[in-house]
């Protein structure tokens, strides 16, 4: 057990060695970020070393490799503001010693007032975006596995002459299981991903300079530890978040008898550090309760800090062994508190 802390130092210090420049607040594809499941997110999406609660290669394609049996897990939020959820993944094993994870998000938020620089009403729109991800995992050997992850990305605004980007990413993870109780995960998540945006036939400009939405490549790494005396499974996760942008300076230089300005630009990298931990506890055969704490940004952790909780129950059905899972949980800022359910079905059963 004497690996446990030296694995969590090693963590810790390798992100601080990050620059610690912040950047704004929005990002891309936020809604990627919200988490996949409900029994995830209750445990305030730190799962990047997997555990009991089931291998969701969202968190980390090396979870694919432990598929062991056909899943189907289909989710829906309850959201305030006009905003929509839902999320969908299937497993596939592919024995002897690998599997298969496919994943569906949609999410959107309706009923937009577009107002002209008056104030008068234009039109209502809604925006549309819809993530594509499917992940493949092997296991090396019977405690190390590793695996990938390809995203799609479409982002639709429903206005005239706004063109639907789109977007790919890749995700990199592994997960090594110290003892049958304990394990340790490591991804690299959304390299390579951003959106291209021309808004030219919009406002009805020629030759107009495309917008780069980068979406932000994320760092993780965790640990598990099933405690077999309470029973109770413990979840603690560490993020880094980084973007690169462009800085821009003035710069005076004096020729003659007039001064020339010119414009100098500095690439810069973002970075947000994260922390998460979890608790689940099976009370029951048919109930498991849990629990969750998410830092946000660790600078402003007073009013960016998240709690969640939720439950699964296993239905009294032979047939595709059902189970209800739920979380209720605060969102960033404290705008609003969400309800997410899921159905989770075994197509082996």
């Amino acid at each position: 057990m004497k690996t446990i802390p030296c694995f969590l130092l090693a963590v810790a210090l390798a992100f601080v060695g990050v620059s610690e420049t912040h950047g704004q607040s929005g990002n891309a594809a936020a809604y990627s970020r919200i988490g996949l499941s409900p029994r995830i997110i209750a445990i305030g999406n730190a799962y990047v070393a997997g555990g009991s609660e089931g291998n969701y290669s969202y968190y980390n394609p090396a979870l694919a490799a432990l598929n062991t049996e056909n899943h189907l897990d289909l989710s829906g939020a309850s959201m305030r503001f006009d905003r929509s959820l839902g999320t969908l993944q299937a497993t596939f094993p592919l024995p002897p010693n690998a599997g298969l994870s496919l994943d569906i998000v949609y999410a959107g938020v309706s009923n937009f007032d577009g107002r002209t620089q008056s104030g008068y009403h234009t039109e209502f729109f809604d925006t549309h975006d819809l993530q594509l991800g499917a992940a493949f995992g092997v296991a090396l050997n019977p405690r190390l596995t590793i695996g990938t992850r390809i995203t799609y990305k479409l982002s639709r605004y429903t206005l005239t002459g706004v063109e639907t980007p789109s977007s790919v990413g890749l995700d990199l993870g592994l997960r090594y299981s110290m003892t049958d109780n304990t394990a340790i995960g490591f991804a690299i998540q959304e390299l390579i991903s951003e959106f291209v945006w021309d808004t030219s036939d919009y406002y009805g400009t020629v030759g107009s300079l495309q917008t780069n939405d980068q979406i932000p490549t994320r760092i993780k790494a965790g640990i598990w530890h099933n405690v077999q005396q309470l029973p109770a499974n413990l979840y603690l996760e560490f993020e880094n978040r980084r973007i690169t942008g462009q800085q821009r300076f003035n710069e005076t230089a004096f020729a003659g008898t007039g001064a020339v300005i010119t414009e100098r630009r500095e690439d810069v990298t973002y970075s947000r550090y994260y922390l998460r931990a979890g608790i689940s506890a099976p009370l029951h055969d048919r109930l498991v309760v849990r629990a969750g704490w998410q830092s946000g940004q660790t600078d402003t952790m007073n009013q960016s800090q998240r709690f969640s909780s939720g439950f699964s129950i296993n239905l009294p059905f032979d047939l595709y062994a059902p189970s209800i899972d739920y979380v209720f949980v605060r969102e960033p800022g404290g705008v609003s508190w969400f309800h997410m359910f899921s159905l989770r079905l075994n197509l082996n059963s």
